[in-house]
């Protein structure tokens, strides 16, 4: 019967059995977080005020968030509808049969699961272009085993980061197969979804289209400038289309660095205009490769200066405007978005362990190819994109779940071959240890094995756990008792530090002067100026902002952070029992995290 069961199990029936106990395990162990809905990011928090929003009547098009700063009109806010939607169709579904609290707690725990089952699905095809049917059963058991990659898709994880990872993982899959204008133009359908959820995505974007470029380079075929082409045009033409369905028409115009928006659709559009003329007429008339090369050079410094020529400012890059308190209190804090570099622990070596042993093995895997033209093709293209994928995931740690997803077939193929060559050795005792050593294409195990030597190298800190660790305390902040005593209280503006905001804004019904989101950067620094300033600026910009009452988690790691600024500012009073006369302490339940003071009229 069991050999019966595996003869007939396929790599995709495979996935699914994978995901299902994936699934199952996160809705037992995260099963208090999710009846609660409880989340953990501050982004996942934000995204479901948003949806309540567009649910009660706020316009599809506008995307700001008035409960952010409304002394100043709300929050500007550069997330997409295109995640909106599927989680607010799904409560706007089930709210009549469950009623609305219900509905959201089973869709914020239900799509991100959805995702991943998509996930396992489209990596375990990806896997089976790469080898055996027992290969690429390894390999999509591999990615059971990516706390990283899973994490992203755990239930109440409803912001855009899974999105990301699944849309990355359809332009490989697409890449992979053997160049096609339709696959191409379904390429350039992927990676404008991807680039409107997020300016994230523009590296993924640029990567394949580079890998397409490279292959139409070096081959010259038709096919291949065909794909190449109908990617760019379907890539331009998707993302207006895209943006006009989400934004307005307004938002074809409008000028953002730290979004899809006019300077990105005109080097978007200027790309594909001059590849889709002059590439026809090159294979024509000028097939030397070196034509090919001056084409590609040419569009892209134009696409370049189209952006540029459009808007300057975006040669800074999207965060160059942020209040230097703004940088150091929040965006520095943010360890996502920082260099794998930015601090040696144990979060880097997860994130950087299995990229190493992907790489290994995808070279094994394009050497073991030989012989086979199609398949060498794969592991090529494979290859680069782990390469591609992981400098970026090194530049910005959050980008490694990409990378990740693509090195796993490398690890699965490090695995099996020394796991073959383990079970070749005479010997027991060394056959023994070398089979066990075939576990370093496990990302626990190589990650485990880095960890060690990070340790032993590195003196252990005292460190963010990674991520945003502040965000990482909300949850026990913003908790049960002080939600329950905050929301007896009339709705008031609220002065918070920023990372306990969102959650403030998904559980109360009261406003906030500022969250961490960029966009926001003068009441971001306003706040953070208050907390870590003398009592007397603190009351200014307070009174200034709107701010009717004054919320910490004395706590949160952003709160210790604030009171590391030199000098005594408000926090060192607040966090000594020293609070100033303009501060009237609100009466919290015994065992609530949070503290909170009505702000007195003048």
């Amino acid at each position: 019967m069991i050999a019966a069961f595996f003869a007939r199990l396929t790599p995709l029936r495979a996935a699914i059995i994978l995901w299902l106990l994936v699934a199952a395990v996160m809705l037992v162990s995260g099963w208090g977080n999710i009846t609660r809905i409880d989340t953990v990011d501050p982004d996942d928090a934000l995204r479901l005020v948003q949806v309540r929003d567009l649910i009660a009547g706020q316009a599809w098009w506008d995307v700001s968030q008035y409960r952010i700063n409304p002394a100043g009109g709300g929050g500007l806010m550069h997330w997409s509808r295109l995640v909106d939607a599927p989680i607010a169709a799904g409560i706007l579904l089930l709210t009549p049969i469950t009623g609305q609290v219900l509905a959201e707690m089973i869709v914020a725990a239900t799509i991100p699961l959805i995702l991943l089952g998509l996930a396992f699905a489209l990596f375990a095809r990806v896997a089976a272009s790469l080898g055996t049917r027992l290969f690429a059963m390894v390999a999509t058991a591999l990615l059971a085993t990516d706390y990283l990659v899973l994490y992203q898709f755990a239930p109440l994880r409803i912001d855009h980061h899974g999105w990301q990872i699944l849309l990355s993982l359809a332009l490989l899959a697409l890449v992979l197969r053997a160049p096609r204008a339709s696959d191409g133009a379904l390429a350039g359908v992927v990676g404008a979804a991807l680039l409107a959820i997020s300016l994230e995505g523009l590296p993924a974007i640029a990567l394949f289209a580079a890998i397409m470029a490279a292959e139409w380079i070096w081959t010259g075929t038709v096919a291949a400038q065909r794909r190449l082409t109908a990617y760019l045009a379907t890539l331009a033409a998707a993302a207006m289309a895209l943006q006009f369905l989400t934004r307005g028409p307004d938002a074809l115009v409008q000028t953002w660095c730290d979004a899809l928006s006019l300077p990105y659709l005109a080097a978007l559009t200027t790309a594909a205009l001059l590849v889709g003329a002059f590439a026809p007429l090159i294979d024509r008339r000028w097939p030397a490769m070196v034509a090919r090369i001056a084409l590609l050079g040419v569009a892209g410094a134009a696409s370049l200066a189209a952006l540029l020529g459009t808007e300057p400012a975006c040669a800074a890059g999207p965060f160059a405007a942020l209040d230097p308190a703004v940088v150091t209190y929040w965006y520095e804090n943010v360890r996502e978005g920082l260099p794998v570099w930015s601090e040696l622990d144990q979060v880097t070596a997860f994130a950087v362990a299995p990229l190493i042993t992907g790489l290994i093995g995808t070279w094994l895997g394009w050497r073991g190819a030989a012989g086979e033209p199609a398949m060498q093709r794969r592991w090529l293209i494979l290859g680069a994109a782990v390469v591609g994928a992981s400098l970026l995931g090194l530049l910005v740690l959050r980008t490694a779940l990409v990378a990740h997803l693509y090195a796993l077939p490398g690890c699965a193929m490090l695995g099996m071959i020394m796991w073959r060559r383990a079970r070749t050795i005479g010997s027991t005792i060394p056959r023994i240890f070398a089979s066990i050593a075939s576990a370093i294409a496990l990302p626990p195990a190589s990650a485990a094995l880095m960890a060690a030597l990070i340790l032993a190298i590195v003196p252990a800190e005292t460190g963010q756990a990674g991520g945003n660790a502040a965000a990482d305390d909300a949850p026990p902040c913003v908790d049960a008792p002080s939600v329950a005593a905050l929301n007896r209280l009339p709705p008031m503006v609220v002065l918070a530090p920023l990372d306990i905001g969102p959650h403030l804004l998904q559980r109360t019904h009261h406003a906030v002067i500022a969250t961490g989101h960029h966009r926001n950067n003068d009441v971001m620094a306003a706040t953070i100026a208050a907390f870590i300033g003398p009592p007397a600026e603190a009351e200014r910009l307070a009174r200034a902002n709107g701010a009717q009452m004054l919320i910490v988690c004395p706590a949160a790691q952003e709160f210790a952070n604030f009171r590391d600024a030199p000098g005594e500012g408000l926090v060192d009073l607040i966090a000594t029992g020293r609070t100033p006369g303009w501060m009237e302490e609100v009466a919290m339940p015994e065992g609530a995290s949070l503290k909170a003071w009505r702000i007195r009229q003048p």
